[in-house]
């Protein structure tokens, strides 16, 4: 994974998404935000940085250090705990080059990213700025993505990110049908990022 990787998503993120949830509610404003397959930090950090971006173009909402935020990721021990290295700045995040491939860098990148070499800088600078909001905002969650303890903070959360989650499991997965009752039966269902099409194709609410 790298940073921006999913440009579109975070574009509709701040254009579509963000503008009419966060107009809707008052003064004390509250987001929650999911991740599956959460990967080393950069989905996160980019969803982060497109959420820093939308406040700077509303100053009528106030700054993003008074938003209740709440980030949950869920992958293995492993990919968490370097999650959280690179999110502490103790390791660096993979930035996008060229042609599919990645290089790390801890804070700078000469080459062109996301068609303006200034990006990734001003990522850098962003994260660095606003670290301990994201820190105290992001709870680590490891385990099965399926069980209870996960379902209930996934149907908890405002917008939830399952991009390439599914591509692993098999074509006839019954675990599919089980995640799409539990998400039905909620009161609350959030907004969808995925790019599965069978995940797609099992719930009700996405982009």
């Amino acid at each position: 994974t790298w940073l921006l990787r999913d440009s579109a998503q975070l574009h509709h993120l701040r254009n579509e998404v963000l503008p009419p949830i966060l107009s809707s509610q008052g003064e004390q404003k509250h987001l929650k935000i999911s991740f599956l397959g959460s990967g080393t930090g950069e989905e996160l950090v980019s969803v982060f940085y497109a959420l820093i971006k939308t406040f700077e173009g509303h100053p009528e909402w106030g700054g993003i250090e008074k938003l209740g935020l709440t980030f949950v990721i869920n992958d293995s021990v492993e990919v968490l705990n370097e999650a959280e290295r690179r999110m502490k700045g103790d390791s660096p995040f993979a930035h996008y080059i060229k042609k599919g491939t990645t290089a790390e860098s801890n804070s700078l990148i000469q080459a062109p990213f996301s068609n303006n070499p200034e990006t990734a800088k001003d990522i850098s600078r962003t994260v660095a700025l606003y670290r301990t909001k994201l820190l105290q905002s992001t709870k680590f969650l490891s385990g099965d993505a399926f069980s209870e303890v996960v379902l209930r903070e996934l149907a908890d959360s405002d917008i939830v990110f399952a991009n390439r989650f599914f591509d692993a499991l098999p074509h006839e997965e019954p675990m599919l049908l089980q995640w799409r009752s539990y998400w039905l039966s909620q009161t609350k269902l959030p907004i969808i990022f995925t790019d599965n099409p069978r995940l797609l194709e099992e719930l009700p609410y996405k982009v």
